[in-house]
């Protein structure tokens, strides 16, 4: 009987190690899991943050080269840090607005900005900012 009670008391002790391990590999694959997606949404956040400060730079750029030579018209592709930056073709309408266009990609994030101003007087520029 002696003999018995120790192995129900070996069993008992098995089952509870069994059960603990699997209750701790359970919360530590929880913990991996929100690990890597916590990792992988901080990535996507620099990547978007890093798209939008290019497409700022770019559309600097674009603003630059139209003002530096009114003849510009944009329709191209630059290569800044990390980033493309593709200025589009620079738009004019009937009313002497000017619209420049820029999109910016980082790792596979786009932002595109957009600003349309008065050529008569550049100075005062229209407060239409799109962000994309």
């Amino acid at each position: 009987m002696h003999t018995t009670n120790n192995t129900q008391h070996g069993y008992v002790a098995l089952s509870a190690t069994l059960i603990v391990s699997a209750i701790l590999l359970l919360v530590i694959s929880q913990s991996v899991i929100r690990s890597s997606t916590s990792t992988q949404t901080l990535t996507e956040i620099l990547h978007t943050t890093e798209a939008h400060i290019l497409s700022h730079t770019c559309l600097e750029t674009a603003l630059k080269l139209f003002f530096t030579d009114v003849s510009y018209r944009g329709n191209e592709e630059r290569t800044l840090n990390e980033g493309i930056c593709d200025i589009l073709p620079i738009g004019t309408d009937d009313f002497h607005n000017i619209t420049v266009t820029v999109e910016a990609t980082v790792h596979s994030v786009t932002s595109a900005l957009s600003v349309t101003f008065d050529a008569t007087d550049p100075q005062v520029m229209t407060s239409i900012w799109k962000i994309q």
